[in-house]
């Protein structure tokens, strides 16, 4: 790397009290930055952090700065993934790399696709197809983290800015793997119930990949009815009883709610027929069932009438096998262009607490960068990146970003 690395700056803290984590976080992202003023940052912090003791100690450090993010099950970033619950990362970037809009929408609770729309006409005038928006909210619903919401979010920004709508990559917040709590970063402040959009600065683009590592285990299930994130029909069936003869899980016959992944469902994109390909794929899981009603539940909404879905399974070789494969085509693709830093944006539910792995996957894609590169990750709920030339949220995801230079500027 050259000294352009410089202009970006990662960092990483453990421990119990959030404001001592937060502020060695701070000051050694601000020292990684030498004499160049930060701009702005990403911060997220675990879910056994306390928040306003979090931000007061990113705030002493970083007075005025804006700082993206919140809440994380856990950090990835060089030399191990952690998840404690007690950890805090920064990505802090120089002033040459100051982003061109940092925008917050209330009312995520209430109506996503109005947050979206509100979002998208404040960019209207000043974004092309060529940017990169990071994208990322939090909002509660009866007490606990919302995890749909976010189609309805990236519909209301589509809505507005058509032809120029950007590649969108983001992350829906989850404090912990129990879904027990979340908390955001608002630019200036702790909020709740917002979404916040980034436009990264102009200097620099976006190469994305996609990892998933499921494959369809069923023939194709057609929705015959919907509502939101609740499937009624597949097939013209009860879309729960289907799922219990072509998914089995011992959840099904458990009261709900049940505390688990009941299935997973994919809608493969493009020709049908085509060889399988993991990053054709959004998956979305099933997180409850309703025996009344004959309907089950997915993390998001953005599945209608006459989509084509299967079940999916996951496949704990074929993680680590596409990880690393992915991440290093994805290098391969990039060789000769400056590299200036990467994001990595991983569900929860792939995190080793959770798979009962031995090796956690994301260790596997930072051990294909040198130590020194400034890439950042973070566990969420839901994944937002670009599948078939649009942006989507998804699910048992990892979208790998990293950023170059634009060549017409630096070419």
């Amino acid at each position: 790397m050259s000294d352009d690395a410089r202009l970006v700056s990662v960092s990483t803290a453990h421990h119990a009290d959030a404001y001592i984590a937060s502020q060695k976080a701070a000051l050694a992202a601000l020292g990684g930055l030498g004499k160049l003023s930060p701009a702005w940052g990403m911060a997220f912090c675990g879910g056994r952090l306390d928040p306003t003791a979090a931000w007061r100690g990113l705030s002493e450090v970083l007075p005025g700065i804006p700082l993206i993010g919140g809440a994380t099950p856990g950090i990835i970033a060089a030399p191990k993934v952690s998840y404690t619950g007690f950890e805090c990362g920064l990505i802090l970037f120089a002033q040459p790399l100051a982003p061109i809009h940092i925008i917050s929408a209330q009312h995520m609770s209430r109506d996503p696709f109005a947050a979206g729309v509100f979002i998208g006409e404040q960019l209207q005038n000043s974004i092309t197809h060529q940017d990169t928006i990071f994208l990322t909210y939090e909002s509660m619903v009866s007490g606990r983290p919302a995890l749909d919401g976010g189609s309805q979010l990236l519909r209301g920004l589509q809505h507005m800015l058509g032809q120029k709508m950007p590649r969108v990559l983001g992350s829906v917040l989850l404090g912990d793997i129990q879904v027990s709590n979340t908390f955001l970063f608002a630019g200036q402040h702790i909020a709740h119930d917002m979404a916040v959009a980034v436009v990264f600065p102009p200097q620099v683009q976006a190469h994305t990949t996609i990892l998933h590592a499921c494959y369809p285990v069923s023939t194709f299930l057609e929705v015959t009815r919907c509502e939101g994130p609740l499937l009624l029909e597949l097939d013209g069936r009860p879309a729960l009883d289907v799922l219990r003869h072509t998914a089995p899980n011992p959840g099904w016959n458990q009261p709900p709610p049940v505390p688990s992944v009941l299935a997973t469902l994919g809608q493969k994109l493009g020709d049908p027929f085509a060889p399988y390909d993991e990053a054709a794929y959004v998956n979305h899981m099933v997180v409850g069932f309703d025996p009344d009603t004959g309907s089950v539940a997915v993390i998001e909404g953005d599945f209608a009438p006459g989509d084509q879905l299967q079940v999916m399974a996951r496949d704990d070789r074929l993680i680590h096998e596409s990880v690393g494969a992915r991440t290093r085509a994805l290098l391969d693709s990039l060789r000769g262009q400056e590299l200036v830093f990467g994001l990595y944006v991983d569900c929860a539910t792939r995190s080793s607490t959770f798979t009962g792995c031995d090796e956690d996957e994301a260790d596997l894609v930072l051990a294909e960068f040198p130590p020194d590169f400034p890439l950042l990750g973070w566990y969420s709920a839901v994944e937002i990146g670009p599948v078939d030339q649009s942006s989507r949220p998804m699910n048992w995801t990892g979208v790998l970003s990293l950023f170059s230079f634009k060549e017409d500027l630096y070419g």
